[in-house]
């Protein structure tokens, strides 16, 4: 088919360009070479769509469609657009379809092929040894391992494809048939050859499931066959049965049903009933000093002990064992078992079981290990600790509330700080007033560290000091205790002040009374000299003294001192005595 763009294209632009083959039909996955015609002066050569196509601006390219498509080759004549088409048919391949379920148990068939032409030809093979080759579209086979599948299917044209099914095999070998006396326990187990996969015993006379392990202990009183069912794969199925016979009889050994003590209780280990003539023979581990020899002891173990006994009736024997837990714990409590406190005070008790699974529950109702009290008169609690199988330990705590008092500190001077070497009197005052004779006082101080004064009055006197100016604070902690017990606690802090000093560049001992001597100022805190000493311009001392507040008035042995400048240097000690770093330097000393 041809088009043209333009109406005044010239008559022979008909046949300017044509496209071969017109119509084709392929295989999927064939090509086919598409090639382009035209006449002289033809130019642009194009072709659409491009998908499968070698090339889009060749005259013959290859074309490999995944889809029936119409390509389109296109051209330009004397600036007249010129078109022609190839249809490229695609044959449907013929259908194969393979089953959904590829998992199969030893012995189940599958169809390999569920959808399929008859006017096609099929052809399988497989590496499952002894499959051959089948051509039926739709064959049904029985594999007995996991193997692949190969289908060729031709309708024309040749599609393959391939399979894998999956056989679950395994192999289950299971003790056989045994005799036993009657009451005595026997093994039966059972070995397959993959993991996974479960197991489920039964029995077979009463149709009761006995066990869901590999292996299976049982006691029959009468010949009994046990079915094992091993379940894998794909749900897939192995059944064995082994058959249990009776000849003659053991003793029955019935153990209790709860083995689990708590301090001081006994169990009776056999309950089972006596043959005439049988005997047993009991063993412990650890040893057990309550052990007794006898059809059915009755033991008190003190701990997790494991019982053995051997019992004979004639030519039959059973050994069993019993694991008996002896349930042990302990219980503190604090404070116990009594303490004093104040009415009205908080006090924590706190209970601790050696059981972590252990649980509590006071008598107050709270479920925790910690309870937080504030009685105002004397009570008891009691605290019930539950642990193991219905295994008890109890306490009581005795919290002897007695009447409280108010306790504070009052210090003289009134004040909130203190210069360091001065002394201030603390005095421990108790409301409602009351006889102070028989409390007890202790006193701690606390500036960098805490230490306990050597005070047990209810007035001290102190003298605090310290070397920490950055923290400059000083606590003083009175704990009072009156004589029924009832102890309080109060701290009352201060600031310390360091001293600071200072001396004059200059005075004028001219009798005015104002700054008429060299001296040591102190603006703030306590201080004293410890040694003063005066030099002249040649290094000469002139004045000398050790007194606390010493001066020197501008004499020299009682003669007036010229004006000059004079040197200085002091040693000087903080109120609390601590000897301070020597100031030195140089004064004027005016007329």
């Amino acid at each position: 088919m041809h088009r043209y763009g333009n109406r005044n294209c010239p008559p022979d632009a008909e046949a300017a360009i044509t496209a071969n083959p017109a119509n084709s039909l392929i295989c999927p996955g064939d090509t086919v070479l598409l090639s382009a015609n035209y006449s002289a002066g033809v130019t642009s050569i194009g072709w659409s769509p491009g998908a499968g196509l070698s090339c889009t601006g060749c005259d013959e390219p290859l074309a490999a469609p995944s889809v029936t498509t119409v390509y389109i080759v296109t051209a330009k004549i004397e600036n007249c657009s010129a078109s022609d088409t190839v249809f490229v048919d695609l044959k449907a391949l013929a259908p194969v379809q393979f089953p959904p379920d590829l998992n199969l148990c030893p012995g189940d068939s599958i169809h390999l092929n569920t959808v399929f032409d008859d006017d096609a030809a099929y052809t399988w093979t497989s590496t499952h040894p002894g499959f051959g080759t089948i051509v039926k579209p739709a064959p049904t086979y029985f594999p007995v391992q996991t193997a692949t599948y190969f289908v060729e299917a031709f309708n024309g044209c040749t599609r393959r494809d391939t399979v894998t099914v999956f056989v679950s095999a395994a192999t289950l070998n299971l003790d056989g048939d045994t005799t036993v006396c009657k009451n005595a326990p026997v093994t039966l187990s059972a070995l397959v050859n993959l993991s996974g996969g479960s197991f489920q015993w039964t029995n077979i006379m009463s149709g009761q499931v006995e066990g869901t392990m590999a292996a299976l202990t049982v006691a029959p009183a009468l010949s009994t066959p046990y079915e094992l069912v091993f379940t894998y794969g794909d749900n897939c199925r192995l059944r064995d049965t082994a058959v249990v016979s009776i000849d003659g009889e053991a003793p029955e050994i019935i153990f209790p049903a709860d083995p689990k003590l708590c301090p001081g209780e006994r169990i009776v280990l056999n309950s089972g009933p006596v043959l005439a003539g049988s005997t047993y023979v009991w063993s412990a581990t650890p040893p057990d000093p309550t052990l007794q020899q006898g059809s059915a002891p009755e033991v008190a173990p003190t701990q997790n002990t494991a019982y053995t006994v051997t019992a004979t009736n004639d030519a039959c024997k059973t050994i069993q064992k019993i694991d008996v837990t002896a349930y042990k714990a302990t219980l503190t409590v604090w404070p116990y078992p009594d303490t004093i406190v104040c009415a009205g005070s908080p006090v924590l008790l706190k209970a601790s079981g050696s059981e972590q699974s252990g649980t509590y529950e006071w008598s107050s109702g709270e479920l925790s290990a910690e309870i937080l009290k504030a009685p105002d008169q004397p009570e008891s609690y009691t605290v019930v600790y539950s642990y193991g199988d219905t295994c008890s330990l109890k306490k009581t705590v005795l919290i002897n509330a007695v009447p409280s008092f108010d306790l504070a500190v009052q210090c003289v001077p009134d004040t909130n700080q203190i210069n360091i070497g001065e002394t201030l009197t603390l005095t421990a005052s108790v409301s409602p007033p009351q006889n102070l004779g028989n409390f007890e006082f202790v006193w701690e101080e606390t500036t960098v560290d805490t230490q306990v004064l050597p005070f047990n009055t209810e007035s001290i006197d102190v003298t605090p000091s310290s070397n920490d100016t950055a923290a400059a604070i000083v606590r003083y902690t009175l704990t009072a205790v009156s004589p029924n017990g009832c102890a309080k606690t109060i701290d009352k802090t201060f600031r310390l002040i360091f001293p600071v000093v200072r001396f004059p560049n200059a005075f004028t001992p001219d009798g005015d009374g104002n700054n008429d001597a060299f001296e040591m100022i102190v603006p703030r805190g306590l201080a004293y000299v410890e040694r003063m000493e005066i030099f002249n311009r040649w290094g000469q001392r002139i004045f000398e003294s050790m007194l606390p507040d010493a001066r020197w008035d501008g004499t020299i042995n009682g003669e007036q001192a010229p004006s000059d400048v004079y040197g200085y240097r002091v040693w000087w000690r903080r109120g609390d005595g601590a000897l301070q770093m020597q100031s030195k330097g140089d004064v004027l000393l005016l007329r």
